[in-house]
């Protein structure tokens, strides 16, 4: 009966030997897959890492762009609104000097018609002196 309950303890021992084994061989594989997976997400973390570095880099590059690009329209706007306002206000003296040269010439030409008739007018009386005077000698003759 002792061999027997020998020979069961041995049997119990090699089974659970064999389990330990499997369960060692179990956990070894789990540990490689671990450390795979953890290799993996180093590879993951390294990768973002670049593309958040890369991101920043062209986000700076575009905004750099962008600024400059910005303050050129600025700049470009800034010079066409001062041409607009120097275009207008030559408008307005050219418009002001344009109203002020047809004032004088209508004035001169009002002037020149007066003195027209005034002339026109003074012919006459002459004529009529003329034709008056030569006819007051007829009458004193």
């Amino acid at each position: 009966e002792k061999e027997l309950l020998i020979q069961k303890l041995n049997q119990q021992v090699k089974e659970s030997t064999q389990q330990i084994e499997i369960k060692a061989r179990t956990f070894k594989m789990l540990e490689d897959k671990y450390k795979e997976k953890e290799s993996v997400i180093n590879k993951l973390e390294q990768e973002k890492s670049k593309l958040e570095t890369y991101t920043k880099v062209s986000i700076s590059q575009f905004k750099e762009k962008f600024m400059q690009s910005l303050d050129s329209a600025k700049s470009e706007k800034n010079k066409l609104e001062n041409h607009l306002e120097n275009v207008i206000n030559n408008y307005k003296k050219n418009r002001e000097t344009s109203n002020r040269e047809e004032r004088l010439i209508m004035s001169a030409m009002y002037e020149i018609g007066l003195r027209t008739i005034d002339a026109n007018i003074s012919a006459q009386l002459g004529k009529y002196n003329n034709n008056n005077n030569n006819n007051n000698t007829l009458l004193d003759v």
